[in-house]
This record gives C-alpha cells, sequence and structure tokens, in this order.
C-alpha cells in the first residue's frame, strides 16, 4: 500500500475485477473504510 492506494486500483492491478473480491480474501480489513500506507494486502 501506497498513500492514494485503494481497493479498487489495487484489485484492477492484479487483474481481480471487484474490489469486494479482494476485500473477501482480506477479513482483517472489516469494511474496507480505511487503508493505511504500508499496509500489506493479500491478493
Amino acid at each position: 500500500m501506497k498513500s492514494g492506494d485503494t481497493l479498487g486500483r489495487i484489485a484492477a492491478a492484479h487483474g481481480i475485477a471487484n474490489w469486494k473480491d479482494l476485500l473477501a480474501k482480506n477479513p482483517g480489513l472489516g469494511a474496507g473504510h480505511l487503508i493505511t500506507p504500508g499496509q500489506v494486502i493479500n491478493t
């Protein structure tokens, strides 16, 4: 994660069509409303 990243952009960069699929792979994100720079997300 870097400043300005969104789940949608991260998902698209990794060939994931829907950001909600990315969120499902990362239950520790909760509702996904807050992601922070340096945070590690499983793709």
